[in-house]
């Protein structure tokens, strides 16, 4: 079973996120984390094989947080989420090892396939 975190500092985003992936097989949502911060002592803890991140948070931002996480297991699977279409936010987050990259708002069904 693969273990997911979200994070997202927006609730709402959050539980749009569980909704869409709470009908998945093999899949266990083990931690949620509303900054950069808290994801990087939750991925301590938990250890999900997946995490879906958005970009842009308050203190530590989703890429900061991407090459923390990165630096202590460069094969971590994250999968990152932004509302800004911004090529050298895509390219910073490309180079920090981000699986993915994709805009919000963004079909469900396209998530579902990238997992």
């Amino acid at each position: 079973m693969a273990k997911i975190m979200i994070v997202d500092d927006e609730v709402l985003e959050r539980n749009a996120l569980k909704v869409i992936l709470k009908n998945l097989e093999n899949i266990e949502i083990v931690a949620e984390a509303c900054n950069g911060r808290e994801a990087i002592e939750l991925d301590k803890k938990y250890n999900p094989d997946l995490i879906i991140m958005d970009i842009k948070m308050p203190g530590i931002d989703g890429c900061k947080a991407t090459e923390i996480i990165k630096s202590n297991n460069k094969d971590k699977i994250i999968i990152m989420l932004s509302a800004y279409d911004d090529f050298d936010l895509v390219r910073k987050a490309l180079t920090l090892g981000v699986d993915e990259y994709i805009l919000k708002p963004f079909n469900p069904q396209k998530l579902k396939n990238i997992i």
